[in-house]
């Protein structure tokens, strides 16, 4: 269902979802995006790589800006 949801989720909307997620639930984010990888035609691995990206680089952001 999870994964259902985040493909009916705009490209632009996705960093907003993302922000709108707890931090210690975005690991389990990117596992539900892992597990849409397994799945190639229930999910569209383009919108799988887009969430990906961009969970990426906000953790990534934040670890950062941690560190400073």
């Amino acid at each position: 269902m999870a994964l259902s949801t985040m493909m009916k989720i705009k490209t632009s909307e996705i960093p907003d979802a993302i922000n709108s997620i707890p931090a210690p639930l975005r690991d389990t984010l990117m596992k539900y995006v892992y597990k849409g990888f397994e799945n190639p035609k229930d999910y569209s691995s383009s919108a799988l790589l887009t969430w990906h990206e961009k969970v990426k680089t906000l953790v990534l952001l934040l670890l950062l800006l941690f560190l400073i």
